[in-house]
């Protein structure tokens, strides 16, 4: 089995907490409802992203492909969205489990 690459992994590992993060702000302390969740996603995914992409061109410049990332590309740009929006449904999910199970 490959090994996922260490940036890769701070990628989704970092997208997963910050919509989960955000979708429990959002049941927990805003009223108006969604801004946390739609707002991450532009103020700390993408800068999350765009850190990762100018560090993974400098350091993996001239490595061969099979060494650099494969999620941390350009790509990502059109594919960030669908990725936070999972993992927001997760972070509702988890919010709403634990609103119930505490009657808060």
């Amino acid at each position: 089995m490959k090994k996922i690459h260490k940036l890769d992994l701070i990628l989704l590992v970092g997208i997963g907490l910050i919509a989960i993060v955000s979708a429990l702000i959002d049941i927990f302390y805003v009223v108006v409802f969604p801004v946390c969740s739609c707002a991450s996603v532009f103020y700390v995914s993408y800068p999350l992203w765009i850190m990762l992409l100018i560090y993974s061109s400098i350091k993996y410049k001239d490595k061969e492909e099979q060494e650099r990332p494969q999620y941390v590309k350009w790509f990502m740009l059109f594919l960030l969205p669908i990725l936070h929006i999972a993992f927001v449904i997760v972070g509702f999910i988890i919010g709403i489990g634990l609103k119930n199970l505490f009657q808060l």
